[in-house]
This record gives structure tokens, C-alpha cells and sequence, in this order.
């Protein structure tokens, strides 16, 4: 007995509802990550139009905003131009010369705790929980497996399991990126607080946290540049919750009409 063509429409009905509802969720997905993400951007950046700067011997406990030298309590060096920094990202993918897709070949994202240090002292920064906002990518280098650059090259040659994954993209183009915060000029905001009992502590035993305030932020640019670049950030990510919206009601409604 063969399927009728009233019983086909309904399957393939179920089926187009069944696909519409997994890209609903998905889209879903992106919107509540974003809108998440919005707020806790947002959070930030006004904690940061509203904290007067405080020096570091002087700042009161509590959320406080500190400008100043940034040193590393452990050496961290950024891993292609061994550059002494407190955060490093490295992101390196490939991508074929007339193709579109592209492969994420190797990232590394390392940080240290620091101390922050301007004219009346310094203050220890624990870096756990961290968001680490460099301005610029400070190195980045483009090419074909042997038109890599002798410092890349260099890099690989250190390690060999990095190595071994480029080697399995011979005809791709690689785009390296290296972003850093460098030791030197940083604003920090977070949670000044006594001492957990780690070694290291300064400014009569407090230290820089996130703390309640759940804001720990660092960027190596000025308030100004910071605030410019969060907002730009936060306009970027409600056009994309606008898109995820208009997404989910293209796919969802006529779903709803077919089926009523």
C-alpha cells in the first residue's frame, strides 16, 4: 500500500517543523549567549564611566579603578616575539588561497598575576577570572607553510606538536595572530581586598580580585579608547541580537501557520 499524498504532505510538514524548531534553538543559543554577554559588558563600562581613579596606596576597599605600570609577579614571555607581557593570545588558522572555509589550527591564550604600580606604590592583581582587553593585534603575519617568516618559523621549530598541525594544512594560507598586554602602561578595574594568604601582596596585604562586583577588567589603552571600544563592542553585538530575533521569527512563524 502506497503513501498517499496527504499522508506525504504531512511528513514532509513534520519534518520542515522539526528542522525549523533545531534552527529556532540554535539561533536561540546565539541570542541568549549575546544577550548575556551584552549585559556583562555593559556592566562594565559603567563601573567605568562612574569610578573616580584611585592611587594604589590610598584606594579604600571595595570596586576601585587603578592606573598604572604593569609587572608580571612571573616572568610571561608572548610566544613568537618573546615579548615581556601579563596576558597573551595566540590564534593561528588556515584557510585555502580560493576557498572560504577556514581552520582553526592552534590557539593559546596564557596570563599572570601582576602588580599594578604608580607614583605611591603598588598593588598585586590576581588574574583568575580575568577579562584581558588588548587594544590592537600587535603581530600578525600571513603566508603559505614556506613563506612564514623566520620568527614564525622559529616558533614552530620550538614546538614540534604545533608543528606537526600546520603540517596537516600544506597547500592552506596561515593567518597568525599574536595579541598581547605587555608589561607597562594598564588600567585596571576589580575588587580590592585583603589577602587570601598568597605570597606577594602589597599596600598593608590587599589585593586586586573579582570580587563581588563580579568585574575584574584589564586593557593596556586609556578610560577614553576603553569606553570607545566597549561601546562599539555593545553596538555590534544588538545588531546581532536583532538578527538572532528577526532569525527565530522568520523560522518560527510560518512553522506556526502550517501548522494551524
Amino acid at each position: 500500500m502506497g503513501i498517499t499524498r496527504a499522508t506525504g504532505e504531512a511528513i514532509i510538514n513534520a519534518v520542515a517543523g522539526v528542522c525549523s524548531i533545531i534552527f529556532a534553538l540554535f539561533f536561540l543559543a546565539i541570542l541568549i549567549l549575546v544577550v548575556t554577554t551584552v549585559f556583562k559588558v555593559y556592566t562594565i563600562y559603567r563601573k567605568i564611566k562612574i569610578l573616580p581613579t584611585s592611587k594604589a596606596r590610598s584606594a579604600a576597599l571595595g570596586l576601585v579603578e587603578i592606573k598604572g605600570q604593569a609587572k608580571a609577579v612571573e616572568p610571561l614571555l608572548s610566544p613568537i616575539t618573546k615579548e615581556p607581557c601579563i596576558y597573551y593570545r595566540l590564534q593561528c588558522r588556515a584557510a585555502l588561497p580560493f576557498g572560504k572555509r577556514s581552520t582553526l589550527v592552534y590557539h593559546d591564550e596564557q596570563w599572570r598575576d601582576f602588580y599594578v604600580e604608580d607614583d605611591t606604590g603598588k598593588v598585586l592583581v590576581r588574574s583568575n577570572g580575568c577579562l584581558f582587553d588588548p587594544m590592537v593585534v600587535l603581530n600578525k603575519y600571513k603566508g603559505a607553510r614556506k613563506e612564514l617568516p623566520p620568527i614564525v618559523e622559529k616558533f614552530l621549530g620550538e614546538n614540534p606538536e604545533v608543528n606537526k598541525k600546520f603540517a596537516k594544512f600544506p597547500l592552506d594560507i596561515f593567518t597568525i595572530q599574536e595579541t598581547m598586554i605587555k608589561e607597562g602602561d594598564v588600567y585596571v578595574i576589580g575588587t580590592l581586598s585583603p589577602a587570601d594568604g598568597k605570597t606577594g601582596s602589597t599596600q598593608e596585604g590587599l589585593e586586586i580580585v573579582k570580587g563581588k562586583e563580579d568585574v575584574l577588567y584589564v586593557s593596556d589603552s586609556d578610560e577614553k579608547r576603553v569606553l570607545k571600544s566597549i561601546r562599539e563592542k555593545i553596538i555590534s553585538m544588538v545588531v546581532l541580537t536583532i538578527i538572532c530575533i528577526g532569525a527565530i521569527l522568520f523560522i518560527v512563524l510560518p512553522t506556526f501557520m502550517v501548522i494551524k
